[in-house]
């Protein structure tokens, strides 16, 4: 298995996969774009060490052998006599991020097939949506390579450097989703045979996986997974308003909450999906996010936040550009207007910009985040 991002699920997926004895694993452990005049230079595979803690799977602390700077590292490393890859496990902060991965893995893939050997992809799909047919055409490949997604119901936190936690859910279950998006009816007898092995990988390391019935069933689950990471929780960082309950006490988000839900209920209806009885209208949404996300006091890095906001707070990856871009692109797709989406990426996208700014690195004239030597003091502490 090949896995490639800093997804904080992909490190969820190595951990648990790494557990299982099952896999020979290697990872990339970023997939951050250099610049063209940037010299690259090639780093050989080094051990390293992660740390996890979890009620349900224990505390660990372990180490990966092979575990490369860039996709080009493991390229040049690799090459010339690639191991045949089973899997290959797929994030990126964006779609430009993700189109530039699977076009440098092109030369792999080539090889792979070559050998008579075929690998699948698994994009890491939790709150995104559609993202195959985006990764099979920026391979470029004909269809050759399987594309497949997952999803997790696991609130996985990055707490420090390679330093993770499986946050306690108030949600019935926590399971793993493994299957392809799409608006057909059925799955190919190929495609339920994957799912099935990717299945026993997990269900080999003491996770549930839950294999629905159809693509368009999965599909549904897509959404259902987006919808309040769409629609509420970037407003809960713009009005910072961290709980549910608390962003609906401000009149001045409603009509927002209200214009996004609309928006993106219509992309799902457009597309054929099912609305869950819990989601398919504002008031059981913010009832439904209101009982998973209670009010309560934040400690010193907002712990208890839904996620979204917690990793603004924590200057974390975001990964807008799925999150937000994608459902733009889709809806224009089946010709449905989004006004307020498509506004509220413009704000994010700015927001996002200016939480990273430091004294020596800000470009606003306006804004910037006062506490960031307070989150360097936290990071280094849970380090």
């Amino acid at each position: 298995i090949l896995s490639i991002g800093s997804h904080p699920n992909i490190a969820f997926y190595n951990w648990r996969l790494n557990a299982s004895k099952a896999v020979k694993l290697a990872t990339v452990a970023s997939t951050a774009i250099l610049d063209s005049s940037t010299p690259a230079s090639i780093q050989n595979a080094k051990p390293t060490t992660y740390s996890w803690s979890s009620n349900q799977f224990g505390n660990e602390r372990y180490t990966l052998n092979s575990v490369y700077n860039s996709v080009d590292d493991y390229i040049s490393l690799n090459g010339a006599s690639p191991e045949n890859l089973d899997f290959i496990f797929l994030s990126a902060t964006s779609l430009q991020e993700l189109s530039t991965v699977c076009s440098t893995l092109s030369s792999v893939l080539k090889v792979q097939l070559a050998n008579h050997n075929v690998p699948t992809i698994i994009v890491e799909s939790t709150n995104f949506v559609n993202l195959e047919p985006f990764v099979k055409m920026s391979l470029q490949l004909d269809d050759q390579i399987p594309v497949i997604s997952i999803m997790s119901d696991f609130d996985i936190r990055e707490v420090g450097n390679d330093n993770f936690l499986v946050f306690k859910s108030k949600k019935e279950s926590e399971l793993i989703y493994v299957g392809k998006s799409g608006r057909e009816s059925s799955y190919t007898s190929e495609e339920i045979g994957l799912i099935n092995k990717i299945a026993d990988l997990f269900e080999s390391s003491n996770i549930d996986v839950y294999k629905l019935n159809t693509p368009l069933e999965f599909l549904s689950y897509q959404w259902k997974f987006a919808l309040p990471k769409i629609t509420v929780e970037p407003l809960s960082i713009i009005f910072e308003k961290p709980f549910p309950s608390d962003l609906q006490n401000q009149i001045l988000a409603k009509p927002l909450i209200s214009g996004l839900i609309f928006e993106i209920i219509t992309v799902i209806k457009t597309m054929g999906c099912k609305l869950f009885n819990s989601y398919d209208n504002e008031v059981s949404l913010l009832e439904r996010l209101s009982q998973l996300y209670p009010q309560v006091d934040l400690s010193l890095d907002a712990s208890e936040a839904p996620k979204l906001y917690y990793d603004f707070f924590n200057q974390n990856q975001l990964y807008l550009d799925l999150l937000l871009l994608q459902p733009i692109l889709i809806a224009d797709d089946y010709q449905v207007k989004t006004p307020y989406l498509e506004f509220l990426y413009a704000v994010m996208s700015q927001y996002n910009s200016n939480n990273f700014s430091t004294l020596e690195t800000s470009t606003s004239i306006f804004w910037l985040r006062k506490n960031t030597e307070n989150i360097r003091q936290l990071r280094l502490q849970q380090d």
